[in-house]
């Protein structure tokens, strides 16, 4: 049974933010559980999905902690430790599926 809402859950998750979440682990070479810790913490998964929906959310930094937490942010972090990819929309936009690739930068 526990496998079953798991499995519905990874299916609820939204396409933008699998999107960002691939990325992510694929520059900084991470393993999936990395990105399913942080969308398991409401709090962060916050973070990632006002970035998708809101428009005037520009910024999307996400921050390999030294204790090996991914972090997203929308401000540039003070500190320069540890690996950082970072989006950025290009226009003030709502994101889907469908857009993503033009309206959003990743770096």
């Amino acid at each position: 049974m526990g496998d079953e809402k798991k499995k519905k859950e990874e299916q609820k998750e939204d396409p933008c933010a699998a999107f960002v979440g691939s990325y992510v682990l694929k520059t900084m070479r991470l393993k999936d559980e990395k990105w399913q810790k942080l969308m398991g913490n409401e709090e962060l998964k916050m973070i990632v999905m006002e970035w998708v929906k809101r428009a005037p959310v520009r910024r999307l930094i996400v921050t390999l902690s030294n204790a090996g937490a991914l972090i997203p942010t929308h401000y540039f972090p003070t500190t320069s430790k540890g690996k950082r990819c970072f989006f950025v929309k290009i226009r003030e936009t709502v994101l889907d599926i469908d857009n993503i690739r033009e309206h959003a930068l990743p770096a």
